[in-house]
């Protein structure tokens, strides 16, 4: 991992700080040594509409994928107030499993259709789409509970290759982030004991 000139976390193959947010999400959920401030990601200047940013100079919109992590880092650094679906500034659906995440932040329990489409997606995750975003579900299970990654575990076989698959292997060799994977891993490890 590298840190871009304005202390934002990086992955080793990027060429730009684009994925800052979901990099310091997952640091954060996982109590990694090199954890990010997840609140510098969003953007208070505007009181009248605050925002979420990917990076310090972002080129895009924040997106749901993005938001998914960095809402479950702010969450378990104890930003829960940042936690707000009308500050993110991508255009994409928001599924009830994420709304839920938006209403746990609130300190109110997710209505049962959220948790029925985050249990949809866990099964979906493991045996549909297997190798796919493995650091949304575990970002999810962070704000639902550590059941729902025993859960996940229990029924996707190919949780911990998922993981090295996104972080450092075939299609994810790119970001090179091999300890990263290890270490998302010994998270996930420590918690379905």
């Amino acid at each position: 991992m590298r840190y871009d000139e304005y202390g934002y976390p990086c992955v080793q193959g990027s060429s730009d700080s684009e994925d800052s947010s979901h990099l310091a999400g997952i640091l954060a959920i996982t109590e990694h040594d090199q954890s990010a401030n997840c609140a510098r990601y969003v953007s208070l200047y505007d009181k009248e509409k605050p925002y979420y940013v990917r990076c310090y100079k972002p080129k895009y919109d924040f997106s749901r994928d993005q938001f998914i992590l960095l809402a479950a880092g702010l969450i378990k650094h104890g930003y829960k107030d940042l936690v707000n679906l009308s500050y993110i500034t991508g255009r994409d659906i928001m599924p009830p499993s994420v709304r839920g995440v938006a209403r746990i932040a609130t300190g109110e329990k997710p209505r049962w259709y959220h948790v029925f489409w985050f249990k949809l997606e866990i099964y979906w995750h493991s045996y549909i789409q297997p190798l796919d975003e493995p650091n949304q579900i575990i970002a999810l299970c962070s704000v639902y509970g550590d059941e729902y990654l025993k859960l996940w575990t229990k029924h996707n076989k190919l949780w911990k290759w998922s993981i090295y698959r996104y972080w450092s292997q075939l299609d994810g060799a790119w970001r090179g982030e091999p300890e990263l994977a290890e270490h998302v891993i010994k998270y996930v490890e420590s918690k379905i004991k």
